[in-house]
């Protein structure tokens, strides 16, 4: 009898692990990851403020052989992969506030396989930590993979990064954060899938017959799946198409929250986030109105009616014969480029005579491969969108610094740094800054120094320079940081040091947000008139 118990449990441990899943991890989501980076600006940043000559192409050697772009995509491929449970956190009812909107529908089989992750965490808490649009989030806790907010990890680690004192940590660091961010968009492309935003894990459970390819076939764990979700896996090339969809760029919001790209819990605001859009516009297979679905899966969103929906015919998936659909617009004529669009389609359940307009909202809905192309055609250019925009908000922050040296007897004693925040709308309103410098010695290792801020006030050295309202277009002047012994530069090595200024603190509305910004502080040269090393003196943009 222990041995049946096992293998039952055995059975639904694996069966869960392939099941929950919203887009596919191996396919879907690095896809859309990929085609997410070209639509934001992270190439330009990580050239211009971070000085990665090789952009998306920069690979850590001490992390592994893996460049920008592939960590990233990684990153989404992890989210999944690192605990079967964690999934059960994917999920964002956008009609709920966020610390009830996890997912509640699982069956018992999946509670108790994933106990010690009750309760669940909503999608939106899960990425940022936030249980509510304002308040405090639940804080990362870095020893435990069951604490939420993958959002301040990502930012942990890129601050690590940042203010590194090995090589070979500063690029451990760096890979992390970039595997972090991937999770962080993974997290939002699932609010592109209907049943991860409309509390429907019932949905998945559904027969979907074997893979498309043949490393599924014979196996019977992967025979289920959500129907969309499936349907776009089997129909990769979807996802290339979406990204020539206007919908595909970024969404435009004004002095945005990270939570925005979620929810804004906002109805009228405009764009809405992805949840909310998702939600108040689309089906899931448990949650069609029409269907009489639990009180769990009843939704206000999308109605049905005879005011909004029309019935039209088309033809069925990959056949000539014709079948009913429900649509969002009115019936183009025969022969027209565009003949209908696919919402829903009345199920077998109906008498055809029963098939009109008159009875819109009592017919029996299911969703077919038609609808699946039409979802997917309108949801995946705005996952691509929207986790580009995820890349955007994290590498957002920018400074302009000047720098001038200041020599005594032949040695560099301190900088001096005018601090200028060039993020547009966005003010530096409290948060510390901090110096770095990185060369190459002699023997071809790359060292890594950390300057010391000095404060006339008390004659004191500390290890940053606290700022306050440093607004969008403001500078700070003269900060002085200091080189002390064991991180002094040498002279001869100046010329090609790459200084880098890291702000930690608020930035706009984001609390802890940490930005960076490398440079090369200019040349010094030997004034013979004068005897002694003088600076020319530069800006950097």
């Amino acid at each position: 009898m222990k041995r049946i118990l096992l293998s039952i449990t055995s059975f639904l441990v694996l069966f869960y692990c392939t099941i929950i899943y919203a887009h596919d991890d191996n396919i879907i989501h690095p896809a859309i990851t990929e085609l997410s980076v070209s639509r934001s600006n992270i190439e330009q940043y990580l050239q211009n403020n971070l000085n990665f000559k090789n952009g998306l192409k920069t690979i850590f050697p001490s992390a592994g052989k893996y460049n920008v772009l592939q960590l990233l995509k990684d990153g989404s491929t992890a989210e999944d992969d690192i605990s079967m449970c964690r999934a059960s956190n994917h999920f964002l009812n956008s009609t709920k506030s966020w610390d009830a909107a996890g997912m509640s529908d699982s069956p018992w089989w999946i509670n108790t396989v994933c106990n010690s992750w009750s309760p669940y965490f909503s999608a939106v808490t899960w990425a940022t930590g936030f249980t509510s649009p304002t308040g405090t989030p639940i804080p990362y806790d870095p020893g435990n993979y069951k604490s939420p907010n993958v959002w301040a990890s990502a930012r942990s680690l890129y601050n690590k990064a940042l203010t590194a004192t090995t090589q070979a940590s500063r690029e451990s660091y760096f890979a992390q954060t970039f595997v972090a961010i991937g999770q962080v968009m993974h997290l939002l492309q699932d609010m592109s899938v209907p049943s991860h935003v409309r509390n429907d894990f019932q949905s998945h459970l559904i027969f979907n017959g074997y893979c498309a390819n043949n490393t599924c076939s014979g196996n019977p764990i992967k025979w289920f799946g959500n129907p969309f979700e499936y349907y776009v896996k089997t129909h990769a090339g979807l996802v290339s198409q979406a990204a020539s969809s206007p919908l595909s760029n970024p969404p435009q919001f004004t002095n945005p929250r990270l939570t925005d790209l979620w929810d804004t819990k906002n109805s009228g605001s405009s764009p809405l986030g992805l949840a909310q859009h998702t939600n108040t516009k689309y089906l899931s297979d448990s949650t069609i109105p029409n269907n009489q679905p639990s009180a769990i899966h009843t939704f206000p969103l999308p109605a049905i009616n005879n005011t909004n929906t029309f019935i039209c015919d088309d033809y069925e998936p990959g056949s000539t014969k014709k079948r009913k659909y429900f649509s969002r617009s009115a019936c183009t004529p025969a022969g027209a480029a565009r003949t209908v669009d696919h919402f829903a389609t009345p199920s077998l359940l109906n008498n055809d005579t029963d098939i009109i307009p008159a009875n819109i909202t009592t017919l029996k809905l299911w969703l077919d491969d038609n609808v699946h192309k039409t979802y997917a055609g309108e949801l995946l250019p705005l996952a691509i969108g929207y986790s580009s925009a995820v890349l955007d908000y994290f590498f957002r922050g920018k400074m302009e610094v000047k720098c001038l040296p200041v020599i005594e007897n032949n040695k560099i004693l301190y900088v001096k740094l005018d601090i200028k925040n060039t993020t547009p709308d966005e003010s530096m309103p409290a948060g510390k800054l901090m110096l770095t410098g990185k060369y190459t010695d002699g023997s071809n290792q790359e060292i890594l120094v950390k300057a010391s801020f000095w404060t006339p006030d008390d004659d004191n050295l500390y290890d940053f320079y606290t700022v306050s309202n440093l607004d969008s277009g403001k500078t700070v002047e003269a900060v002085r940081f200091f080189f002390t012994e064991g991180n002094e530069i040498p002279l001869d090595k100046w010329d090609e040091i790459k200084l880098t200024l890291i702000y930690q603190g608020k930035l706009g509305n984001e609390e802890g947000a940490i930005v960076g910004k490398v440079f090369s502080p200019g040349k010094l040269k030997f004034n013979e008139e004068w005897n002694e090393l003088v600076w020319q003196n530069r800006t950097v943009t």
